[in-house]
């Protein structure tokens, strides 16, 4: 009887773990946030970030982005810049939302489109090195689901890397020197490039 029990308590503590896993796998995580803001939004925030290099030419000005506005760049203004780019590895991005955990930049979207799919995560330690922005793998999530790096990486690249400029109106290019995630947005240090053009 006490080995039945002990099978049957086992039986249900799994059942248990499993439901448990079901519904943080089917959960949205709390950096997926609201709807993207409009592509207004995208564009002032490229003006807002010529405003601010230009105050003082040559020098690195920080500014923070709330995540709406990042993600409304992302779906507004994102394929503008990979076809100046040429830079076909960031449809990675397609569709995607970013968002913070930890001081990790976090990388999510839909597994295969719906409102029914399971987000799925990717975070990111970012650096900027030698004119770009590298991107290592840290942890993964499926919903709120912590699953293993490694499995991660079979699906994931480990280690992304994108141009740490962006092309702007006018043909600006402004220069990504550091990038920082927070819970409130991301936090950027920018300049203009020397060979883009000064407002007259």
């Amino acid at each position: 009887m006490t080995h039945r029990r002990l099978r049957i308590g086992l039986v249900v503590a799994a059942a248990a773990l499993v439901a448990w896993a079901i519904y943080l796998a089917g959960s949205a995580p709390a950096w997926w946030g609201a709807e993207p803001a409009g592509a207004d939004r995208a564009r002032s925030l490229e003006r807002r970030l010529i405003h601010a290099a230009q105050r003082a030419p040559g020098t690195a000005r920080s500014i923070r982005v709330p995540w709406e506005t990042v993600n409304a760049w992302l779906r507004h203004r994102l394929p503008a810049w990979r076809r100046h780019a040429s830079d076909e590895g960031s449809s990675v991005l397609d569709g995607a939302r970013i968002g913070a955990e930890a001081s990790l930049l976090v990388v999510s979207r839909r597994a295969w489109g719906g409102a029914a799919s399971p987000i799925v995560s990717a975070g990111f330690a970012v650096r900027v090195h030698d004119g770009e922005l590298r991107c290592r793998l840290r942890r993964a999530w499926i919903g709120r689901l912590a699953v293993p790096r490694l499995v991660a990486g079979l699906f994931v690249d480990p280690d992304r890397r994108f141009p740490a400029a962006l092309p702007t109106t006018g043909d600006r290019r402004l220069r990504i020197r550091a990038v920082r995630a927070r819970p409130q947005g991301l936090s950027l240090e920018i300049e203009l490039a020397p060979d883009a053009p000064a407002d007259r």
